[in-house]
């Protein structure tokens, strides 16, 4: 079906829909109390099902899309307090199966019954407990998660998962991005950037490598994978801690596809983590991996980076950049199995 649907993008679609139902919902519910308050009905808002469940409907949808959706609303309300409020859906999707005497009980009980078994499996089914997970830190703004495969999960795809930290939060899930660990095989990394109150805690309680118990759910597809498919050459661009799936991607079709890599990074341990802990040269064979790092220090680099792996003590010029690739790539010239030197002039002569 996903050469129909993409379901990777369903986040956009939700998103989409959740602002055409907060609108509608404005007008709908504005009209009704307006034509009530005409008709000398206004009444009929607390004393039937109609009103009692429209006003509820209608103030929960409040609570859930708005926050969401305006930016303001957005940056004033933590996550978890906006996570929190979706779960209001719940109580939203119950009072519109009794707001009219039709059939609208069915409309929208039946995705609802559909919504609640996809989340029962999930939370319940793909839910395992790993005891056993490695964490470390890497630089200063960063933690490093590995541990083995619980049965049923394939780290090798291009995947994101949910973990909870009971030792933090046990009513907080998050999603990352699960890439394979290059030095043991059924072995899963995550890497979780310091951008949150849960993750600056649970950065400041890891003060040193350690075991630590979590809980995870899924994986579930993510977006990258199915583009990477379609295509002979990919082109991944990330940021930061973006670099996690642009990996998985990489280690997944590594002497079968190539898959360039521009990373534009500020953070040298995240760097010089992934420098030390990937076998560079045998992922990127075929492949252009530029770097475009912005830091304060020095890197500490590995003594035997391929030849085709460059870093740039820059930010990119993205279009410049990327049509130096493509057309690398299209002539022929100084492609990384033959001779990156002609590619690495034209790249620098853009960036200067």
């Amino acid at each position: 079906m996903r050469e129909w649907i993409d379901f990777a993008d369903m986040h956009h679609v939700h998103f989409i829909f959740g602002v055409v139902i907060g609108i509608e919902t404005l007008y709908h519910s504005f009209f009704h109390l307006l034509r009530w308050g005409i008709n000398n009905d206004i009444h009929l808002l607390w004393n039937t099902s109609t009103g009692i469940t429209g006003a509820v409907a209608s103030i929960c949808t409040l609570l859930i899309a708005w926050p969401m959706a305006i930016p303001k609303l957005k940056a004033y309300m933590s996550f978890e307090v906006r996570k929190g409020l979706h779960y209001l859906s719940w109580v939203w999707a119950i009072a519109l199966m009794w707001h009219a005497p039709s059939r609208i009980f069915y409309l929208i009980g039946t995705p609802s019954l559909i919504y609640f078994l996809d989340y029962f499996c999930g939370f319940f089914i793909r839910n395992h407990l790993i005891e056993n997970v490695i964490f470390e830190r890497y630089g200063e703004h960063g933690v490093a998660l590995n541990f083995e495969n619980p049965p049923g999960v394939d780290g090798s795809k291009t995947s994101y998962v949910y973990i909870m930290c009971p030792w933090v939060s046990k009513w907080q899930w998050h999603a990352f991005s699960m890439f394979p660990d290059p030095t043991n095989k059924n072995h899963t990394m995550l890497c979780i950037g310091t951008s949150g109150d849960w993750t600056k805690e649970v950065y400041d309680k890891i003060t040193a490598p350690c075991r630590r118990s979590i809980y995870v759910i899924g994986p579930y597809s993510s977006e990258f994978s199915d583009k990477a498919v379609t295509t002979t050459n990919a082109l991944a661009i990330a940021s930061g801690n973006g670099i996690s799936p642009t990996l998985s991607l990489v280690v997944s079709y590594a002497g079968k596809k190539r898959i360039n890599i521009i990373w534009m990074c500020r953070d040298p341990g995240l760097v010089e983590y992934f420098l030390h802990k990937f076998d560079i040269q045998s992922i990127t064979k075929k492949s252009f991996a530029l770097v475009f790092y912005t830091g304060k220090r020095d890197l500490v680099l590995p003594p035997d980076l391929p030849a085709n792996f460059f870093i740039f003590r820059s930010r990119p010029k993205l279009e410049e950049t990327i049509s130096g690739i493509v057309t690398a790539i299209q002539s022929g010239e100084g492609l990384p199995e033959e001779n990156c030197k002609k590619f690495c002039l034209f790249i620098i002569c853009f960036q200067i």
